[in-house]
């Protein structure tokens, strides 16, 4: 959620519901395992959705910096047809474009 005196994008309440995730399982179970041994418990795997936006301007500068690891696996001129079609939109006033980053959190809880 915006923060309005800041203009500057805050966390939303963690939600309340985990989900399996296919093919952790063992990532999880050793996870597990290791905090339990270190004193927690009740371990579980949480989706955390934050969303937010961002300047097409920003967004072109991003992708010409490869802010995102994979963006180097693209074609050159596909990266740069694209950040100058953000420019030129950007330049035409268009909205900023809506971003979700998507986390996975282990929650668990200190053993009395």
């Amino acid at each position: 959620m915006r923060s309005p005196a800041s203009n500057r994008w805050a966390p939303s309440p963690a939600p309340s519901t985990c989900h399996d995730v296919p093919g952790l399982a063992p990532i999880v179970a050793l996870l597990t395992s290791e905090l339990a041994e270190a004193g927690f418990g009740d371990v579980r795997l949480c989706w955390f959705e934050q969303g937010g936006s961002v300047s097409r301007a920003r967004a072109a500068e991003q992708l010409r910096a490869r802010h995102l690891s994979t963006i180097h696996l693209l074609p050159p001129e596909q990266v740069t047809a694209a950040a100058e079609r953000l420019e030129a939109e950007a330049a035409a006033d268009d909205p900023p474009l809506a971003t979700v980053l998507r986390w996975q959190l282990f929650v668990a809880r200190a053993q009395p």
